[in-house]
């Protein structure tokens, strides 16, 4: 039998909502399309600039 671990409301992590995520990826694939024409590439470097983004709001 598998015993989980939950964390309590203090220590979750105070990440933006997946919408957020979601919406900020689209601006940024869309921003990106005409650099960048390979799909998977575009997402790819859509998906570090959120990586970034969080970085720099010290989450």
């Amino acid at each position: 039998m598998a015993t989980y671990v939950t964390a309590t409301p203090s220590q979750e992590l105070d990440l933006p909502s997946e919408e957020v995520r979601d919406q900020f990826v689209r601006l940024a694939e869309a921003l990106l399309q005409k650099r960048y024409k390979f799909k998977p590439q575009r997402r790819a470097v859509a998906a570090k600039m959120y990586i970034k983004w969080l970085e720099r709001k010290g989450l």
